[in-house]
């Protein structure tokens, strides 16, 4: 036996291909249990997903690197780690001509994104060339990565993942019998992929990492003071009835309440995680002298204005994700907290006992036989058939409505446009081998946001650290919500859950960040260029 190298190319080939192969086989394994009990296939599709990206953490050695936290403690020896990178840092101010044009385009991959998405979520109110020159801006930053840079993007877990969910996404377009509205759909996504790499391939100066995080806290409290005027609201209520019968909103354009509480959940957990653990005392940048400590004045004031929005919307899923993800926030500090889950679990189950399940579900849920347990079951029940009828492919992205009415329709005639469940729901638009890579990718952005915690942590960086603890609260908060409704798949504000995801691919490049801003590997092609080649 004798030790070799492997190039960087033919490692990323490698990893590429094997992360297919897990994908293709997870898939098939699923499929074949279709005729079994009801939501096997399912159960099997999400933990396969989640081996998907359990397999590349432990690949890579994410899961456990000492040497990281050891590079940043003694800065000398960085230039161990980044040998295998050997793209020259590029000055913005000294390239010239269209040099420096491209250079622009590539390192402002995030801002374009937020330019073009205006085009393609609202594409029915422009010229359709401008459609078509969206989704040529919203590639064009990746030609210009790999001009300037060699290298596409930033390597993040799920690279590989968003290969299989565009070729899901373009047959969820071919086989669907609405096409402009599963346009719409493939719009959404492609804006929400772009606003994941904007995130990740962003320069990380402290100021701009901070930014994207401001910009979050301000469209979530602009949408809470304007929620009277754009939010339809929910009609089953516990109190105001007074209230909420003045409001009515004057836009055509309108704001489901469950979505609005969706995304104040998620934001109110990075909120309380800045103010929890958060130490503000550093300076944004080196060129900013001004402290921070005055912000967690304004972290919570902003925190009180969104929950009191997040209890007027009455949203029970959202309140239970906040809940969940509070939780989950303690966990990463009180570990000893995870002797009260089984706890939890077993006053659950006393609880549906001597209450009864169905009143459970409906407490937790909604009261009426339509958006209570009841109704719930019956949409589930209709989209695990469309999901067997259909498990290759899916029934086409975004035509939920319109398949369940012609070969599901319910008895009491209430007509759902959507699953009520995350999972179901993007696997009834994406097929069964759709919903195992979404499953993939949320797990990879889980474990990156707690690989960047943990850096951070063990750095001493205690505002970064902070905001990754924040982040991955509100990645469980999503999760534990989308159990029971899907406000973030298919709808316009569906960006703001990627935008989530793109925080933690975000930090966890910023925390492999050790050398100049703009490689892309950080060390990871050094770890799989080291192979054992038989002799």
């Amino acid at each position: 036996m004798r030790t070799g190298t492997r190039s960087p190319k033919l490692g990323a080939f490698l990893d590429l291909a094997t992360s297919l192969l897990y994908w293709m086989v997870i898939s098939l394994l699923a499929i074949a249990f279709l005729n079994d009990p009801p939501y096997l296939t399912l159960g099997l599709a999400v933990l396969g997903g989640v081996f998907i990206s359990y397999q590349r953490c432990d690949k890579l050695g994410i899961l456990t690197q000492p040497k990281l936290v050891e590079a940043i403690q003694k800065p000398k020896t960085k230039s161990a780690i980044n040998a295998a990178c050997v793209v020259p840092d590029i000055r913005l101010d000294e390239a010239q001509g269209w040099k420096w044009l491209i250079r622009w385009v590539a390192d402002h991959q995030f801002h374009l994104t937020g330019f073009v998405a205006p085009f393609l979520l609202f594409a029915s109110r422009f010229p359709h060339w401008l459609q078509i020159a969206g989704w040529v801006l919203l590639a064009l930053p990746w030609f210009c990565r790999l001009v300037t840079y060699r290298h596409p993007t930033h390597f993040t877990l799920p690279d590989p993942l968003f290969l299989g969910l565009l070729v899901m996404m373009t047959v969820g377009l071919f086989i669907s019998i609405d096409r402009p509205r599963s346009l719409d759909y493939v719009n959404q996504l492609s804006v929400g992929v772009g606003v994941f790499y904007g995130l990740a391939n962003l320069r990380h100066t402290r100021l701009s990492l901070w930014l994207p995080v401001a910009g979050l806290i301000i469209m979530a409290t602009v949408l809470t003071l304007t929620a009277p005027l754009i939010v339809t609201w929910s009609s089953s209520r516990f109190f105001l009835e007074w209230a909420y019968s003045r409001l009515s909103p004057v836009t055509s354009e309108t704001l489901d309440a469950n979505i609005l509480a969706a995304i104040l959940s998620m934001t109110l957990l990075v909120l309380v995680a800045l103010l929890w653990r958060g130490r503000f005392s550093r300076q944004l940048s080196s060129q900013s002298p001004t402290p921070l400590r005055w912000l967690k004045v304004v972290i919570g004031f902003a925190g009180l204005v969104l929950f009191v929005a997040l209890g007027f919307t009455q949203s029970r899923g959202a309140i239970v994700a906040l809940v969940m993800g509070l939780f989950a926030l303690l966990i990463l500090y009180k570990r000893r907290l995870l002797l009260a889950l089984p706890v939890a679990i077993f006053a659950t189950y006393l609880a549906t006992r001597v209450i009864g399940f169905g009143a459970v579900g409906d407490l937790l849920l909604s009261a009426g036989p339509a958006k209570g347990w009841t109704g719930r079951q019956e949409v589930w029940s209709s989209a695990m058939h469309m999901l067997r009828a259909m498990p290759f492919t899916g029934i086409g992205i975004g035509t939920f409505s319109e398949i369940q009415s012609l070969l599901f329709p319910f008895v009491r005639g209430w007509q759902p446009t959507h699953a009520h469940n995350l999972f179901l729901q993007v696997g009834v638009d994406l097929g069964i081998p759709g919903l195992v890579v979404y499953v993939a990718i949320l797990t990879s952005c889980l474990l990156m946001a707690w690989r960047a915690w943990h850096t951070f942590r063990d750095s001493g960086q205690a505002d970064l650290e902070a905001l990754a603890a924040g982040v991955f609260a509100s990645l469980i908060a999503m999760i534990t919500h989308g159990l029971v409704d899907a406000p973030l798949w298919g709808t316009k504000p569906s960006i703001v859950a990627w935008f989530f995801m793109g925080l933690a691919a975000m930090l966890y490049v910023h925390s492999h960040n050790l050398a100049p801003d703009h490689l892309a590997t950080q060390g990871h092609e050094q770890a799989q260029s080291e192979t054992v080649v038989p002799s």
